[in-house]
This record gives structure tokens, C-alpha cells and sequence, in this order.
């Protein structure tokens, strides 16, 4: 996590967030039995498009990710103001003011609801 100040003075937090990737068995919950039938009916695929909940790289990645941020994004917080960039720069850490004011620049506006909204990571010893 990092902080730094934009040329028109307004001070930014900025870290990186990865999304967790789903770790158990992947069952759908409709592959379950159905209580009441003698024999379950066979299921028939009707879907003709690809699976659209899939991101992007090696998966299966957490529910509700967009496929744009499934490796991972940056966040930038000023207190009013929240943007997202994505892929996560290499090295991001060790860039200067000016650098991470550019990319704040490049970055996406994002909505201040969900999870995220709480704010950054803490860091350890807080």
C-alpha cells in the first residue's frame, strides 16, 4: 500500500487487490438431487454461448469478478473519489509520485459499494 499526493494536491491511497480464486469442488447447485423424484431427469445443456462465468487466465476464479479484473487491479482512494486500474502494473511499489499520479490518471472510475468500499488492507501491526 502506498501513498502519495497528485499535482493538484489531492492525496491518494493506492494498493493492490487480487481476487481469491475458488477452492473446493465446483458443483453447480442445480446438479443436486431432487428430492421427491424416483430418478433425477437427465439435464439437458440449452445454453449456445460460452460460459460467461469465467475469467480470464487460469480459473476457476471467485464469483462476480469482471474478466477484465481477473488477474488482479489497482485501487486508488482519495476519500471522495475511488478508481480502479487494471492489469496490476509490474513493480508498481517502487514507482515515484509522478508515475503512480499517470496511472491514477489511466485509471477507472469505480462505484463505492461492496466489499471494497471498506477501505485498504491493513497492514500488519495496526
Amino acid at each position: 500500500m502506498r501513498t502519495f499526493v497528485d499535482p493538484a494536491g489531492t492525496e491518494w491511497t493506492v494498493w493492490e487487490v487480487r481476487p481469491a480464486r475458488h477452492v473446493g469442488p465446483t458443483r453447480e447447485r442445480r446438479a443436486g438431487e431432487r428430492r421427491g423424484a424416483a430418478a433425477p431427469d437427465p439435464i439437458v445443456e440449452r445454453r449456445r454461448r460460452a460460459e460467461r462465468r469465467l475469467g480470464e487466465g487460469e480459473g476457476p476464479w471467485a464469483p462476480g469478478v469482471a474478466a477484465g479484473l481477473a488477474q488482479g487491479w489497482l485501487t486508488f482512494d482519495a476519500g471522495t473519489e475511488r478508481r480502479r486500474l487494471a492489469p496490476v502494473p509490474p513493480a508498481w511499489e517502487g514507482l515515484g509520485d509522478d508515475e503512480l499520479a499517470a496511472l491514477c490518471r489511466a485509471a477507472t472510475p469505480a462505484s463505492s459499494s461492496g466489499p471494497a468500499a471498506t477501505g485498504p488492507p491493513a497492514l500488519d501491526g495496526d
